[in-house]
């Protein structure tokens, strides 16, 4: 009887942990829309980018619809554009000892549906500078781009 019982209830929690596993897998995957959390992982994203000058992770967050696609003059130009900011970027972290660390510090939502990101950017000499990231949830992409 005790063998039936242990049996059972063994059983019982294979199914609620089960249907506590699904749960939380529902759960996770319905959070696929803009979120602070997620506001804030993109500006650090990009902030890294520009600083390491990944262009390729600043091509892909560029404000440009689906439907439309860049011209090879127009992606060269907005390459070599962003190249250059990084590479200014670059230098000055190199004066200041480096980059340690980004860290997003604040969220602002505004009505246009605009999300506004304040990062302090940390040196290896000790200093650190603000600055923001201003973002956009793109539905058609299912991630944050620059604004426009």
């Amino acid at each position: 009887m005790s063998c039936l019982r242990t049996t059972f209830l063994r059983a019982i929690r294979t199914i609620l942990l089960s249907a506590t596993l699904v749960l939380a897998s529902l759960t996770l995957t319905a959070c696929g829309g803009p979120s602070e959390s997620k506001a804030k992982d993109t500006a650090v994203e990009l902030m890294t980018a520009m600083y390491e000058n990944d262009l390729s992770v600043l091509m892909e967050h560029l404000p440009i619809p689906n439907d439309r696609a860049l011209t090879p003059t127009e992606e060269e130009a907005v390459k070599t554009k962003l190249g250059q900011m990084s590479s200014v970027l670059q230098l000055a972290s190199t004066e200041r000892g480096g980059i340690d660390k980004f860290e997003a510090i604040d969220y602002r939502e505004r009505k246009n549906g605009e999300v506004v990101v304040k990062m302090r950017t940390h040196f290896g000499d000790g200093t650190t500078n603000d600055s923001k990231v201003e973002l956009i949830w793109d539905e058609a992409k299912g991630k944050y781009t620059f604004t426009k």
